[in-house]
């Protein structure tokens, strides 16, 4: 029953997300303001993936760091020979 809430719920805001983020018609804008914008978002992408990247490094690091620690914690269905 769980699953099927969460697949309703999914699909709700799926089918919805569209009217919820549409936008009316835009102004035009000028050419040299679009070059401007995509410089802008370039960086933003740019810092994005590598906060990103920091972030799942430093996790993964920190993972095996403990699994070092504390070598029982890794999951291991058999024991080494």
């Amino acid at each position: 029953m769980k699953k099927f809430a969460v697949l309703v719920m999914t699909l709700v805001v799926a089918l919805t997300a569209t009217v919820a983020f549409a936008e009316g018609a835009a102004a035009p804008v000028a050419a040299a303001s679009g070059l401007n914008a995509s410089v802008a978002a370039l960086f933003a992408i740019a810092i994005a993936a590598f906060g990103g990247s920091i972030g799942m490094g430093l996790s993964i690091s920190k993972a095996v760091e403990g699994i070092a620690r504390n070598p029982e914690a890794s999951r291991q269905d058999h024991e080494p020979p």
